[in-house]
């Protein structure tokens, strides 16, 4: 037991170093951001831009686009519990058939996400602030 505390350590150590950039990454690049926005006179008006939904024009439908991406990831997340049950009674179509439609939920949602930040930068309801890009 003895000459595996070095390895076991090691991997500690690794995982503790890992962690910490991720960490740096996780909290520096929202400060950023962040930073950013409150450093300009501009940025989107947040009533217009929740408030569109794909191919629904002028619609005012509040928040409906981000409940669709919330219904969305809470679909794949329970896809992949029905994957990983599959696993576990060695059902490898099961396996094959939940992790396809985990895949295809998660590729819905990058979608989406695409549609939004499409939207909110180059989009028709991209209001400004102040009302003009700089």
């Amino acid at each position: 037991m003895a000459e595996k505390a070095p390895s076991t350590w090691s991997m500690v150590t690794d995982d503790v170093v890992f962690f910490n950039e991720r960490c740096f990454y996780i909290w520096s690049i929202p400060y950023f951001l962040w930073s950013i926005r409150f450093s300009q006179n501009f940025w989107a008006d947040p009533n217009v831009v929740f408030n569109a939904f794909p191919g629904a024009g002028h619609a005012n439908l509040p928040l409906a686009f981000v409940s669709v991406m919330t219904f969305i990831l809470i679909i794949s997340s329970v896809t992949m519990v029905l994957a990983v049950h599959a696993g576990h009674n060695q059902d490898k179509n099961g396996v094959m058939k939940w992790i396809a439609w985990t895949i295809v939920g998660g590729l819905a949602f990058l979608g989406c996400q695409a549609w939004e930040w499409h939207h909110l930068i180059t989009g028709e309801h991209a209001v400004l602030a102040d009302g003009k890009i700089d």
